[in-house]
This record gives structure tokens, sequence and C-alpha cells, in this order.
């Protein structure tokens, strides 16, 4: 009930009724009408009788005069006329007195809105009886569910049912003050088509942040306001937005408008338009530029890049692209600086091997991270493929100007850094506590984000790293772990390959020497799906956890060029893996691989080695021959004496290798994944040591239960947490929230703290990822552990319109 009815209420039945029975109230303008049926009831209630005139002040005395001709009970009429007009019912008005509210209201249609909505005016807003400044401002923050006033908040919620807030400016003749709010604040003309007020703010955008002024007609004159204006849009009506700038732009080119311009200075983004339009732009550079003159056209556009990945469509998921470029950039920009460093000074080996660790492994990063985006693009780009040619072009140079320089110099200096057969004696502690994890074809610079991920871990992290034993294989690298020494010799057409001469060819001889040594060994792929009270135990036994998963995804590249990214997948496992082991107790870790690999192009014929002669093993990578070494001036060889340097004993086996990143005319796998050879990125072997304090009895975790939705219809959705059962006063837990669907992130995890009481979290998914989805996955993932806590399948019911786009 609102303020002004319950003071009515009051007047009449503690001052106006007990003085005279009978009460008038005339309401010409129906300042009250909204409110009648609330004072109709109460008063009712109380057994006074109230009664409305409804076209007939005969019926109004007959009920009267039927009901109470003596006048022995209470009367309320209300006419909603005024006094001069109720000719008919002065009879009855002399039997009675007039009633008129005390409290003040203005005549402007608004009040009488208000007057049933009292509850919901601000405080700011206490005069709005008397004062029409302030009347204004109350109904259009009454109207638009505000608790401030507001024009940019009220023309967000009037985009989302402008017919029905239409209707209601009109039936309160608030046309011209809408009017008034709109002009002045972004200086809109026309403020009751919501078609025509859309284009004015997102042309305004457009002028504010374009070299051209083709859209000026069409744009509020307040261009700064509109334009911050529609920022707020973007991020607190998405699906409005869209709806509105998809039907609009479906009526004018903006990417047209771009590449007429010519130019790359556009900060708008107001239309997706516009970044496909700077998109044909920036990649008609790749097409139209000498590749060995694009480093020079790398900074502008760069700038283009950076500052589009700032805008909303790219933070949407609809301009994923500008992702795939940045990616391919930093690769030629870093690739190219680094070509000039190596033709210009003279590396050693080790000193090749230290630059390479220090910073040139960013460029193998990079370019795994743009295949990855490159690969995941929902859009079909033409003109991509002109720029891939251009990024890998730039970083094969770079792998054959390490390589090849490498390939010059190994045999004289072989050491790049300690050698992988030290690995036992310089990492290995058969201690209570200590789980060594070992990836198979764990590269450098995969190691390099896992550490990245840990670094936030409450522990010790370090990344070193060692050489690997030559050939860089799984049954080498995988026994040059072991104690004791390596050997390797020529059964049939095999290599094979021994520790103080025992076979160490397969898993189960690895594991045969690893629980002599006290290690219990498992698959990470146990390890990961296992609960960590699986691991807690007095001693905490030592253990040697294995996967394969990385190699295993190499080896299908040929099949499905996502597999490589899928590579970081396997970091989050391991660091999973690394977690939950911490939660259980361990609190010394290594982390290492049997050798890293090669990822180009499919190499071309002018790349492939045929030898003269028939090794008796030949891969495509390396061949070894037992007797004469392999002569050829194609490839570098390694006999018996240069590896015994290298704490092989090689048993009178030569290996030969081919130079750089070019293979042997060998069968066998694909023509992108290699590893085997003579490269910084196979013979490179991260060794990541993490160590943490001894830690007392782990602190009870209390329990935290997530409610996602079951159905997903906007972009915003909200998730209720809630902490359940005992907690310490001091305690907190983190959760991780994340969105994916089909396998793709689809917004941005937002890390949670959780401590005493209910709390609402807020997630922003990205509908630019939902085009083709029919279900989104929500999952609480636990901070320390990175176990899920919850997962929940929404269905996605929610039209994203997108048609796609060529240029």
């Amino acid at each position: 009930m609102s303020e002004i009815s319950e003071q009515i209420i009051d007047e009449l039945l503690e001052e106006r009724l007990p003085s005279h029975p009978v009460r008038v109230w005339y309401d010409p303008r129906e300042k009250y009408r909204g409110i009648i049926d609330e004072v109709s009831e109460a008063l009712e209630a109380q057994d006074v009788n109230f009664v409305r005139y409804d076209g007939s002040y005969l019926e109004l005395k007959a009920e009267l005069w039927q009901r109470d001709p003596d006048i022995d009970e209470q009367w309320v009429f209300y006419i909603p006329e005024s006094q001069s007009d109720a000719e008919w019912f002065k009879d009855i008005h002399k039997l009675g007195k007039l009633y008129r509210p005390t409290v003040d209201v203005s005549n402007d249609p608004a009040a009488s809105y208000l007057v049933e909505r009292t509850d919901r005016i601000p405080d700011d807003f206490s005069e709005w009886g008397t004062d029409p400044e302030q009347l204004e401002k109350a109904f259009f923050t009454v109207l638009f569910s505000q608790n401030h006033y507001s024009p940019r908040d009220f023309l967000v919620e009037f985009f989302e049912q402008p017919g029905n807030y239409i209707d209601l400016i009109k039936r309160y003749e608030q046309e011209d003050n809408w009017r008034s709010i709109l002009y002045g604040e972004y200086g809109i003309g026309d403020a009751m088509d919501p078609m025509e007020v859309a284009k004015g703010i997102l042309f305004a955008e457009v002028e504010a942040g374009s070299p051209i002024d083709r859209y000026s007609e069409l744009a509020a004159t307040e261009t700064n306001r509109a334009a911050d204006f529609c920022e707020f849009w973007q991020r607190n009506a998405t699906k409005t937005y869209l709806e509105y700038t998809t039907d609009i732009e479906d009526n004018y080119d903006l990417t047209k408008a771009v590449v007429d311009s010519e130019s790359l200075d556009w900060h708008s983004d107001a239309f997706l338009g516009i970044d496909e339009g700077l998109l044909h732009l920036c990649l008609g550079r790749f097409d139209s530029v000498p590749e060995l003159d694009f480093p020079n056209e790398v900074p502008a556009v760069r700038r283009v890049v950076q500052r589009r990945m700032d805008c909303f469509w790219f933070h949407d998921g609809r301009a994923d692209y500008w992702s795939v470029l940045n990616h391919g950039l930093r690769v030629i920009d870093k690739a190219s600086d680094a070509i000039d460093s190596i033709e210009a000074e003279a590396y050693s080996t080790e000193e090749l091997a230290e630059e390479y660790t220090e910073q040139w492994w960013e460029i193998d990063a990079a370019y795994r991270n743009y295949i990855q985006s490159a690969s995941s693009l929902i859009q079909t780009i033409d003109g991509l493929e002109d720029a891939r040619v251009v990024i890998t072009g730039f970083y094969t140079r770079f792998l054959k100007a390490i390589n090849r320089d490498l390939a010059d110099k190994i045999q004289s200096e072989p050491v790049l850094s300690s050698p992988q057969t030290g690995f036992w004696d310089r990492y290995v502690e058969a201690n209570s506590g200590t789980a060594i994890i070992v990836c198979d074809a764990l590269r450098y610079e995969l190691a390099r984000e896992l550490v990245d991920n840990l670094d936030e871990l409450d522990a010790e992290v370090s990344l070193d790293n060692v050489s690997a034993a030559l050939p860089s294989i799984t049954e080498v690298g995988m026994a040059a772990h072991l104690p004791g020494q390596l050997g390797l010799d020529i059964a049939g057409n095999e290599l094979e390959v021994t520790v103080d001469g025992e076979p160490m060819d397969i898993k189960d001889d690895r594991v045969s020497v690893l629980e002599t040594e006290g290690f219990q060994v498992e698959d990470l792929s146990d390890v990961s799906t296992a609960p960590a009270t699986d691991f807690e135990s007095a001693d905490l036994q030592p253990l040697v956890v294995y996967s394969g998963f990385i190699d295993k995804l190499g080896e299908n590249l040929d099949n499905d060029e996502q597999t490589l990214a899928k590579a970081t997948d396997h970091i989050q496992d391991v660091e999973r893996v690394v977690r939950k082991l911490k939660t259980a107790g361990y609190r010394r870790f290594v982390i290492t691989a049997d050798h890293g690999f090669l990822y180009t192009e499919r190499l071309p014929d002018e790349l492939k080695i045929k030898l003269s002669a028939n090794p008796d093993v030949l891969k495509r990578r390396f061949a070894a021959t037992k007797g004469l070494p392999v002569d050829d001036q194609s490839v570098i060889t390694f006999e018996p004496d240069d590896l015994r340097k290298l704490d092989i004993d090689s048993n009178g086996v030569s290996l030969s290798f081919p130079r750089s990143v070019a293979c042997f005319t060998a069968p066998g796998g694909n023509m992108r994944y290699f590893h085997g050879g003579i490269s910084m990125q196979e013979l490179v072997v991260p060794c990541v040591s993490i160590v943490s304090e001894a830690e007392g009895a782990a602190e009870q975790q209390f329990d935290v239960n997530v409610s996602f939705p079951t159905a997903v219809t906007n972009n915003i959705v909200t998730v209720d947490i809630e902490p359940d059962g005992q907690m310490a006063i001091a305690a907190d837990r983190t959760i991780i929230l994340k969105a994916t669907a089909d396998d793709r992130e689809v917004c941005e995890p937002k890390e949670v703290t959780v401590q005493h009481g209910a709390t609402t979290e807020r997630l922003r998914l990205k509908t630019g990822q939902l085009d083709d989805a029919s279900s989104v996955v929500f999952e609480a993932i636990d901070g320390e552990t990175r176990e899920v806590l919850e997962r929940q399948r929404a269905k996605l019911d929610m039209v994203i319109r997108d048609d796609g786009f060529d240029i």
C-alpha cells in the first residue's frame, strides 16, 4: 500500500468521518485513480460505505436511500468530476461535507502514475507532488524501475520493452519530457521510435570513433555521450544490443565503408562490420607487402589488432580472428628478430640453448597459439590463408636458422646443457612425499606455460633444462631418466635401448627398475581421475607418473590439425595432478620429458633426404648403423666416440641426422610432427622443480553448494553459491566458475572466494561462441585441487543471429 493511500485512509477514519458521516470526494483530473481500489478496500473493512460515480448520479442516490435512509452509517462518495459538473448530486452533497486530501499532488498526469507507487519513489524526490522537476525525474525513475535518476539506465530499459514504455509514456502524457531527456543527453530528436533512437546512438558512436563523417545525418549530436552509452549498452544488455545492431547493419554496409576509407584509424565498435572491414584492410597488407619486408608493417597492423581486441565484438566471441592475427604477428615479430640475431652473432651451442630458453621459446609458443586460434575459428574468412603463408614462412625460416646453426656446431660442441643421462643423480630423490611426472614430448615452451599456471601455488617453482639423449625418441629419452649406464645397440632393423646392459625398450622394463628403487608407478590419466584420498598415507610412497598424451596427439596431426592445440589441455591435466598430490601431502615434484618435438607445415620434397647408403635403422629424423657410418654431406653423424661424450655407450652404433628441419625419406609418421633429430625444439628438455614446505594435517574443507541455471536465455547468467555445513570463523574457499559449449570456453573463468553466507555471482557468456551450440556446460572447480565440484548442462534457449561473412 502506498504512503498516500495510508494517509487518506487515516484522515477519513480518524478525522473526517467521525465529525460527519458523509464525505464527497471530487477528483476531476483523476489524480488519485491509481489508489482508489486500495482506499475502498481499507474503508469497507472498517464498515465505511465507499461508492464510486460511474456515469449515473441517480444510482448513487438510490444506493444511499435504499441502504441507509436515516443515514446512520458512514459514507464516502468518490466522483471523478469537478463539483460544478456534479449538479445532479447537490442534494446529497448538502447532507455531507467536501473531502479534500491534505496530501498535495500535482495535476500533471505523471502524478496519477506515481500516487499508487509512492513506495518506489527515491527519497531524493520527496517533493514530487508539488515540484515539477522532481515530478518528471520521479516519474521516469519509477517507470524504468531504477533507484536513482539515470537517463543511461532509462534508455537501456526502453530498448528492452519499447512498446510497453511508449504506451505508458503516452498514457501519462510524458512524450515531451522523454524527448527532452534524450535530446539533452544525446542530441536525439525522435524519442518515440526505438529503431530511430538506436540509429542515432550507434551512428553517433561511429561518428565519434571513425575517420569519416558519412553517417553524420543519422547520428545523434552528442557523439561522445552516445559512445559512452553504447559501451554501457553492450555490457549490460548484450542480447538486445545485438538485435538492434544486426537489424540496422543489414541496411548499411559498414564493412565497405571501412574498406573504402583505406584507413586503419577506426576506434568505433558499434557494428561488427567495422571489425570486418579493418580485418580486410589488415589481411590486405599480407597480400600487398613483400614477405621479407613485412616485419616493417607489423607495428601498424599490431596497433589495430590490439585496439580491436579491447572492443566489444572480440570479447563477445564474434571477432576471434583478431586473436589469430595477434599470435601470427607475434610469430613474425619475434622470429624476424631471432633470425637477424642468429645471422649476426656467432653463438656456441650452449649460447644458442640459452637464448632459446630465455626468449626464443616464445616463437614456438606463439606459433602453437596461432595454429590453435586459427583452427578454432567458427567463421570462414577469405584471405586468412594468405596471412598464414607469411606467418608460417617466418616461423619456418626461424626453425631453419636456429637449427642449421645448431647442426653446424653440435658435433664439436655436443653439450647444450646438462645431459639427460644425469637426470637421476641430479633430480631424483626416492624420499617420502616425492612425485616425478614424465610427459612424453613435453616441449620446453609447454613447460613454460605449466610453470605460469603453477606460479601462484604455495611452493617454490623453478624451471631448468637438460639435453635430450640421442636420438631423441621415446625409448631413449625414457631410459635416460633411469639410474645406470644408457646404452644403444641394433637388433635386426630396430634400435635397442639398454640401461646397464638390460633392455629398456618397453614401459614394463622401466617400471621394474623404478619399483626396485622404491617408486610406485602410475599413469597420469589414472591419477587425474582418482580422488586425492587415494594417495594419502603415512609414508607417502614416492611416485613416478607417466603420460604419453602429447606424443599420441602428434602422431595424429595429419588427421586433425587441432590436436596440437590440445597439448594445452594436457598441461592443465598435469597441473591438476600436481595440485591433487600436493593436497594429499606430497611436497616435492619434478616434471620432465623424454624429448621435445618439431611442428612445421607439411615438408616439401626439397626437405626430404634420400640416403645413398642403406642404414640398419631408418626413421624420419635419424638413421642408425653399426659398422661404417653414413657418409653423406646432407647429414650430420655422431660416431661412438661422439656419443660417449654425451655419456651414451653406443656399442659401435653411429647415429646420423638430417640438418635443420629436413627428414629422411622413410615410411611411417605424418609430415608435420617430428622428433628424434637434431633441433633445439627436440633436444631442450624441460625440468620443472616444485618444492613446498612441510605441512601439518590438512584443514577440513567445508562443502559448497553451487546452483547453475538449467536453461540459458540471456548472455548474463547468475550462479548461486552457499557454504554447506560447519566452517571456521576465518575459513574461506576458492572456486573457479567456467562455462563451455562444444568443448570451447564461452566465458572468462571467474575466481570466487566463498566465505560465510550465500552469494550470487554473474557470468557473462560470449554470444558469438554460442551460435551453433545447443547447450552450455557450467562447472565449479576447486581453486586448490582443480577438481570439479559441480557440473550442470543447461539448455541454450537464446536466439543469437549470426550470418557469418566473407571478405
